[in-house]
């Protein structure tokens, strides 16, 4: 895992894991997990960022229209 910056911040990359769920995600300096999908929400704990990326995937679910045609 390396380290870089994010807004300017020093981070490091991690392994969220919860429940079977695993994300590889970055923590800025002050121990807030960076949402990795949209990058604009942070969180205390990783069962937090795994529930805020399974709603990013029920969006999509809702945006999908399948194919009528067979």
């Amino acid at each position: 895992m390396e380290d870089t910056a994010i807004d300017g911040e020093e981070s490091r990359e991690v392994v969220a894991r919860y429940r079977g769920s695993v994300v590889i995600a970055r923590v800025r300096s002050d121990g807030l997990i960076v949402c990795p999908v949209c990058g604009r929400y942070y969180f205390a704990s990783e069962k937090d960022l795994i529930l805020h990326i399974i709603s990013h995937a029920k969006q999509e679910l809702y945006k999908y229209k399948p194919d009528n045609h067979g």
